[in-house]
């Protein structure tokens, strides 16, 4: 049985934790150990977290599988709107990640239609994400589900500049 519930700060360590499991088993194989390190410790360290949980703008969901912790995503406003979104009420998708042991069994699914209940409860008009370039079955799962690409942009993995797809749905 599938449970999302939104984090709150007692929640930042399962979040670390989630974050950079599922991270190393995503990109390590694609990237430098030191990239992922620098990255990882950057962006999945408790008391930033803990500071991104307490912004109003900042919301994030854990899923649980049969009360295991399985997959996380952030949604966030954007402090700046990309240029093709500007006249639009959009928020990002910023995060969704899954662990390997739990893929395709809904959780992802699962947490993108929790952003999306939360983004339309909010009056956004759309919900978008960036997505990395050589992660074909992730782009193929967000046009399945709706998502449409409308540009891309750049993306810093350690000393390593990436390229992202971004994709957006209208709500």
């Amino acid at each position: 049985m599938i449970r999302i519930e939104k984090a709150e700060k007692k929640h930042a360590e399962i979040i670390t934790d989630l974050g950079v499991t599922s991270f190393y088993e995503t990109y390590a194989a694609y990237n430098t150990a030191s990239d992922m390190l620098q990255y990882t410790n950057e962006n999945y360290n408790k008391e930033r977290l803990e500071e991104e949980i307490d912004n109003p703008e900042v919301n994030y969901f854990i899923a649980y599988l049969d009360d295991q912790p399985a997959g996380f995503a952030k949604l966030r406003q954007p402090e700046e709107t990309h240029e093709m979104l500007q006249h639009t009420r959009n928020i990002e998708l910023e995060r969704i990640y899954v662990l390997q042991s739990f893929k395709r069994s809904g959780i992802g699914k699962a947490l993108i239609d929790t952003c999306i209940e939360r983004s339309r409860k909010e009056n956004f008009e759309v919900i978008w994400l960036g997505v990395w370039q050589q992660n074909q079955k992730a782009i193929k799962f967000y046009e399945k589900i709706g998502f449409e690409y409308f540009g891309d942009h750049s993306f810093l993995l350690g000393e390593d500049l990436q390229h992202d797809l971004l994709m957006k749905m209208k709500l």
